[in-house]
Parts: C-alpha cells; structure tokens; sequence
C-alpha cells in the first residue's frame, strides 16, 4: 500500500465538535487529519475512519447509515472514494451481502487503533493539564530522603496521583539549585546550611527545622554531658563524616560551625551515607555532628545538641517562582498540607 497515515491538525473559528467515535472529537470541516496520500490531495480524517469502521462492524450499508445518522448513498459514496483513495478495494458488496476482504480486515484493525490512539492522545492531553499525568521531576540530597517530612510526601503524592511517574534523581544542593533554575527538576529537597544564599528565583517551603547534635557512641565521656556542648569541646576528637565532595549542606554548615570555634573537624572516616556514618560511630570509630532529627534512627548511639544558635538546621523543598504545572501545583499543596499538621 502506497498510502501514507500521517496528521495535519488544523481549526476554523466556526469549525463545531461533534462526537467521532467512544469519546473521540472532529471538526467536521476542518478536522485533526488522519491524511492517507496516494498521489492526491484528498485527504482522510477522523470521520472516515468511524464511518468505515461501523460498515465493516454491521456490515450493512443500511445499518451502518442508521447507526451514523446519516443517509446511505452518501455513505456508500464515501467508503467507495476511500477505496478510490488508498487504491485498495475494502468490501466486497452485491445486492445481498457485504463482506471484508482480506484487505479489509487488515484495515479494520488499523482503523480501530487509529481511533484509540487519537482517543487515547486527547486524555493523555487532558490528564497531564490536569496534573493527573506525565512527570514529576524530584531531586533529593543525601538525608531528606531518611525523614518522615519527605517520605510522607512522596508516599501521599503517589496515593493522590498514581498516573503520574515519579523521577527521583539524588542530587547536591547545588546541583539541585542549578537544575531547577535550568528546569532539569521541577522540585528539590536538601538541607541548606544557613550561610547559604538561595537564589531570588527559587521558592521555598520548610518541611522541617531541628538542631545540629554531636553523635556519640554511649561510652564516650561527653555522652555523660547533659546540656548543650560547644563546638569548640569537639576540637580533638575523631569525626566520622561527609567527604568534602558529598555536597551535603550538613557538610558545609559543620565546616562552618568549626571553623567559627577555631578549628577544622578530624575526619577518620568519610561516608556519604547517613545510616553508615551512625553505624560507624556506634562501633566507637569516632564521634559525628548530624541533625538531631536522626536521633531515632539506630540504637548504640546518643545525641548530644550544640551550643550555638547557628547550629539550627531545617530541610526545604525549593521550586521554581511563576507559573507551574498542576502536577508540581499538586505536589506543593499536598507538602504544605502536610507542613500545616506537623
């Protein structure tokens, strides 16, 4: 067959809908074209296909024209100049009987797809304007994804919206930064530090504020300290933690608050790992400085808070100021909701 399917989708202010066939939509004049050319410039649309289709279903001119609302001569017109178009007989027909030909059922088949899938093309549409479809793009850091804020998200997000597919994608604060202002992300969620600047593009929404604590294995002499530690009590002590390239913002506000007491944290043991950086120091391999909100996370191992008002720390989820899709819309209110009850 020489014919090519393809589509022009074209309107006219005065072109009116009208139903094609199980929810799909046509402009009877001037129409979202299923074009089939062989060599004219006659074209077929959506209404062919549907007229086609309820022949070979009844086969039966008569019935066919009943079911369509439409007289019989110009329906017996129409499917003769499809035959006529694609070069291809579709029928065979007498006074008695119509039947498909072999061509013909392979055409049905064809014919019933394109329906569906021009059906299928419009909800798709439709579910996505609603945010009831398409991609969410989340980027997360290194510890949002241990804290109830952000799994509690997510696991109501899916609840909500389950067509829509989520792309997690674990990312540095400034990478999430950098690829939500370049729309690589449509939501991030880290743990800034507070020396950190976010750019007057990007919004935020406090998921969750704590504070940062020393991480001790309970046999250490500072896990009997019952009040707040200075930082400056940490200057000789082995630090089990973030390796500089993790860009974690607990490792910059550490750094930070160190550097502030006059002097750079020990590392023995670097991780990127939250859960391997308490195991290890449970085995005593060295103490850490972690936000108290992991507190709950493994036994083997106390919390001591700092100190220093700068030692406050908070998970956000940031996103871009202006206009949103309604998925992302979604997902922001069922965060802020979520942040209301907290």
């Amino acid at each position: 067959m020489k014919a090519f399917l393809g589509i022009i989708a074209t309107r006219t202010p005065h072109s009116r809908m009208t139903r094609c066939s199980r929810g799909v939509r046509a402009f009877p004049r001037v129409y979202n074209r299923f074009s089939a050319y062989s060599g004219s410039s006659r074209r077929m649309d959506l209404r062919h296909f549907r007229y086609f289709i309820a022949v070979a279903e009844e086969l039966s001119f008569t019935r066919a024209a009943v079911r369509l609302h439409i007289g019989q001569p110009p329906l017996s017109m129409l499917i003769k100049a499809m035959e006529t178009e694609i070069g291809v007989k579709l029928f065979d027909r007498n006074r008695r009987r119509v039947e498909l030909t072999p061509a013909g059922v392979i055409f049905l088949d064809k014919a019933r797809n394109v329906l569906k899938g021009a059906d299928d093309a419009v909800s798709s549409a439709q579910r996505v304007a609603r945010g009831e479809g398409g991609t969410l793009r989340i980027a997360y850091s290194s510890t949002p994804p241990m804290l109830s804020a952000f799994r509690t998200a997510i696991r109501d997000y899916r609840t909500s919206y389950p067509l829509v597919r989520l792309d997690l994608t674990y990312a540095t604060t400034a990478q999430q930064i950098d690829g939500l202002l370049a729309d690589r992300f449509d939501v991030g969620f880290f743990r800034p530090s507070p020396f950190l600047k976010i750019r007057s593009e990007l919004e935020t929404i406090v998921l969750l504020k704590d504070h940062l604590a020393v991480v001790l294995p309970p046999e250490h002499p500072l896990a009997e300290h019952r009040g707040l530690l200075p930082v400056i009590a940490l200057e000789r002590e082995n630090f089990v933690f973030f390796p500089p390239d993790a860009g974690a913002g607990v490792y910059d506000h550490v750094i930070a608050l160190c550097s502030r007491a006059g002097f750079m944290p020990q590392v023995v043991q670097a991780s990127r790992d939250v859960a391997s950086i308490l195991g290890l120091v449970a085995t005593g391999l060295g103490i850490s400085i972690l936000p108290s909100a992991f507190r709950q996370e493994i036994d083997g191992v106390v919390f001591r808070k700092l100190r220093d008002e700068a030692a406050d720390s908070r998970v956000v989820l940031a996103f871009r100021r202006g206009e949103l899709p309604m998925a992302v819309q979604h997902f922001l209110k069922i965060a802020r909701r979520q942040n209301a009850r907290a």
